[in-house]
């Protein structure tokens, strides 16, 4: 949840959303052979990648912000 800060530079208390993809030599190979995204990102959900939405709905299970936050930073899976 965000709280506006007193001061006019922003907020307090963010929170990140991180997908993070590891280039294992499968996901090198694929990137190099100029593979669809799709199967791309597939073999990375294989390799254990977290959807951008899972990692919120973990941080909103944390308490750290809410489900109506992530829905408005995370696309729907296969939409970005």
């Amino acid at each position: 949840m965000l709280r506006h800060s007193r001061q006019p530079t922003g907020y307090t208390g963010r929170v990140g959303l991180y997908e993070i993809l590891l280039l294992s030599p499968e996901v090198k190979r694929l990137v190099n052979a100029e593979a669809d995204v799709a199967k791309i990102r597939d073999q990375a959900y294989k390799e254990g990648m977290k959807p951008l939405r899972i990692s919120g709905a973990m941080k909103v299970a944390m308490g750290l912000t809410t489900l109506e936050e992530v829905l408005k930073v995370a696309p729907p899976p296969g939409k970005a």
